[in-house]
């Protein structure tokens, strides 16, 4: 039975009780392995938690919330955060995030150190949490189990190049395998017929890609959204309409190489607290959450508002910064 006398999160940065749920990579760390004997050894509550197959972190976090702790903590990358954050989402427990992913994307809007576990870790222990947006994924028209995303929603031929990145690209090049991969693929760039609808917002048309974003980045580094907050109670949406490929290539070339698509001019970008994506004539749209693919005709996002509470390696990004109690 695991202790209960911890409060979590108290006012005198005391021991805590947390859930650490490590992907491949985090496990066969040494440094996390002396770090947790030095995290128990000053008297916090700490239990270990490996993952095998799709799903492991949600089912973890889960049992996590059940027993009772004060923060699951995400050894992993964007998709590892994507699970446990699913599985904690409407209980009264932190979410803290050690990058050990490809890309990190989410861990660069929240100021996280990559490549530095010992350093966020003592952040964990030593701060408070804040309260962060989510956003709210259902597929319409008869919504099932709302599935959540942390940092962005892509859709369109960036998708298709962020989930096609070979392994071992990945496993060498870290995020930059996303880009050596889309400059690659310049000549296949394919368009999808899409309709979007929000509050006084309407665009219908094909595009290569779009993104709907809490975060600001995606892919490696691509900084989709960069207007995004953590916590302004918005989604930044960003569509690259389908244009003729030739004048498309030098302007995405640049861009890509830039790391801020949504500067280029015939971007649209909004922000709004929900939308609606369909795809008429029976076509499929292909999304991806957080690494997590989707695929359905019609979704509705929105805007879950400082329903997550999680610790930043930065706040200066938040509007009206304030301690969650």
């Amino acid at each position: 039975m695991i202790p209960q006398m911890i409060k979590p999160y108290s006012s005198d940065r005391g021991p805590r009780h947390m859930v650490w749920v490590l992907g491949p990579k985090a496990a066969g760390d040494p440094d996390l392995r002396k770090a947790a004997d030095r995290l128990r050894q000053s008297g916090h509550i700490l239990d270990v938690r490996l993952t095998w197959e799709d799903g492991d972190g949600r089912r973890w976090a889960q049992e996590a919330v059940s027993n009772g702790a004060g923060a699951v903590v995400a050894a992993g990358g964007d998709g590892m955060l994507n699970e446990v954050a699913n599985g904690v989402f409407g209980a009264d427990i932190a979410v803290g995030l050690l990058p050990y992913g490809t890309a990190n994307d989410f861990a660069q809007s929240a100021r996280i150190l990559t490549g530095n576990p010992a350093a966020a870790l003592e952040h964990i222990t030593q701060s408070k949490p804040h309260a962060i947006d989510v956003i709210g994924v259902e597929e319409l028209p008869e919504p099932g189990p709302e599935l959540l995303a942390v940092n962005m929603i892509t859709g369109g031929w960036w998708t298709q190049v962020t989930v096609e990145a070979p392994t071992l690209s990945k496993q060498l090049l870290g995020g930059s395998a996303y880009l050596f991969e889309g400059l690659s693929r310049l000549n296949e760039l394919e368009s999808t017929q899409m309709i979007v609808k929000g509050p006084d917002f309407s665009w219908a048309g094909k595009a290569l890609a779009f993104a709907v974003g809490n975060g600001r980045f995606a892919g490696g580094g691509i900084r989709l959204c960069p207007k995004a907050e953590l916590n302004d109670g918005r989604l930044d949406v960003m569509i690259m309409p389908a244009q003729d490929p030739q004048s498309w290539l030098p302007l995405l070339g640049d861009a890509l190489v830039s790391g801020n698509l949504s500067e280029l001019s015939p971007v649209v970008y909004r922000r709004l607290p929900w939308l609606e994506v369909s795809c008429p004539g029976g076509s499929t749209l292909n999304l991806n959450l957080d690494g997590q693919p989707v695929s359905g005709r019609h979704f509705r996002f929105t805007n879950r508002t400082r329903s997550l509470k999680f610790f930043l390696g930065a706040t200066d990004l938040l509007t009206d910064i304030g301690e969650i109690p």
